[in-house]
């Protein structure tokens, strides 16, 4: 994990998935989108110190880990896929569409709204 306040990203694939992608940070959040197609080698890898909420949208696969807090929210829309290992007193998530989270730790508390096709 990053330092507190501190946070890494980085990309790697072809030059042309990185041609595609684009990050950009306002105040305290990271939004990472891209145009068009990525190849299924293209990976981004982000180091925070603290996750305070994740939105993740459209055919992402994502993998989410070391994280340990008081709180956490999570939305998941599309086809994404996410694996998180997280210990979080209280988690909240939101999943809609085709949605899949397959998730281990340790918490407190669990708030699930699920919605059309998401599976937890």
């Amino acid at each position: 994990q990053a330092e507190p306040g501190q946070f890494s990203v980085r990309i790697k694939g072809k030059q042309d998935d990185l041609d595609k992608l684009l990050v950009v940070q306002v105040g305290s959040t990271l939004d990472l989108s891209q145009e068009g197609s990525l190849s299924s080698s293209a990976s981004v890898e982000i180091d925070l110190p603290m996750l305070e909420s994740l939105t993740v949208e459209e055919d992402v696969v994502l993998e989410l880990s070391g994280f340990q807090q008081a709180q956490m929210e999570l939305a998941l829309a599309g086809n994404s896929e996410v694996k998180a290992h997280l210990e979080v007193d209280q988690l909240v998530l939101r999943q809609s569409d085709s949605a899949v989270l397959e998730l281990v730790g340790e918490g407190g508390k669990l708030e699930v709204q699920l919605s059309d096709r998401a599976r937890l």
